[in-house]
């Protein structure tokens, strides 16, 4: 990817357009003359990553990887641990700092993964939206959070907050408590 110079957006935009190839997912070719995206499609041409699939049927071509993009993807695209990297990332509670040593001591890129793994995030709109595996990596500015700013750790959606993960019951206590109001509604009631 050493074609992408430019800033690290350029390149995480680059490496979810393999994803998406990846995933089976489709993208048209060619990219039209005045899309802002044509100039990563025609580094990424460049570079040998990905190609023009010509077909017969449907009649419209597509782009596609090629092997070197499949092993460019493939050494940082594993998608089948990406859940329980999370969910473990998530159940430490770690402190926003820790969050991307821990990555690292996993062997992943903290900039690279979450925006890799998050299935939220999309080559489109990376530049303006952050996916929610990424703003919880990276969850506050230094300084911490402003007043009443969410916390990003609350807005993933689908996974309990920290502050529902970490709710104990005790249920000696629900079960007499239970108890006693059924005990109450024994009444008679014909």
């Amino acid at each position: 990817m050493s074609g992408f110079s430019g800033p690290e957006d350029d390149r995480i935009r680059a490496l979810l357009i393999l994803r998406q190839l990846h995933d089976g997912d489709v993208i048209d070719y060619p990219i039209p003359d005045d899309s802002p995206w044509k100039r990563f499609f025609e580094e990424l041409v460049s570079q040998g990553l990905i190609a023009r699939w010509d077909r017969v049927w449907p009649l419209h071509d597509r782009y596609r990887l090629t092997e070197p993009g499949v092993a460019t993807i493939g050494k940082l695209y594993r998608p089948a641990e990406a859940e329980s990297v999370f969910a473990d990332l998530r159940r430490r509670d770690l402190a926003p700092e820790a969050r991307p040593s821990f990555l690292r001591n996993l062997g992943h890129d903290p900039l690279l993964w979450p925006a890799l793994h998050d299935p939220h995030t999309h080559w489109m709109t990376w530049g303006e939206e952050r996916g929610p595996y990424s703003r919880y990596v990276w969850a506050r500015p230094p300084g911490g959070l402003a007043a009443g700013e969410p916390d990003a750790a609350d807005e993933l959606p689908g996974l309990p907050s920290r502050a529902a993960a970490v709710r104990t019951v005790d249920l000696d206590r629900e079960s007499r408590t239970l108890r006693s109001h059924d005990d109450d509604s024994d009444e008679d009631i014909s």
